[in-house]
């Protein structure tokens, strides 16, 4: 399965957005929009990165972070051709910040996530 998510470049300077492979047997848990959340999300326990690249498609980017960091304060790296796992994954739909790699199944989602 295809997923994005939005991320930093390493520095924290610029957004990108990261273009994501979800494995079939991966941990996946869906997180219902809410009152406190602009869409339907997702979070997993790893995934692929298969792209990163500018938030408008036309600077390619080899490195990102996340835009959170998780509960043991580390930021989760994202690095094309690369596995990335979140230091540890919470498969409860009723935490919306449970730990974990957040993502969209929407490209669209994941460019006009506000964070």
């Amino acid at each position: 399965m295809i997923a994005w998510k939005q991320a930093y470049t390493v520095d924290g300077r610029n957004r990108v957005i990261v273009k994501l492979f979800i494995p079939d047997d991966a941990k996946v848990c869906y997180i219902p929009k809410g009152r406190h959340l602009q869409f339907d999300r997702c979070r997993c326990d790893r995934a692929l990165v298969l792209d990163i690249t500018s938030r408008d498609g036309f600077h390619r980017v080899e490195r990102a972070m996340s835009m959170r960091m998780d509960d043991r304060c580390r930021h989760v790296y994202y690095e094309v051709g690369k596995v990335s796992r979140p230091s540890s994954y919470s498969g409860d739909s009723r935490r919306r910040f449970a730990p974990g790699l957040y993502f969209f199944w929407d490209r669209q989602q994941a460019l006009d996530y506000v964070y």
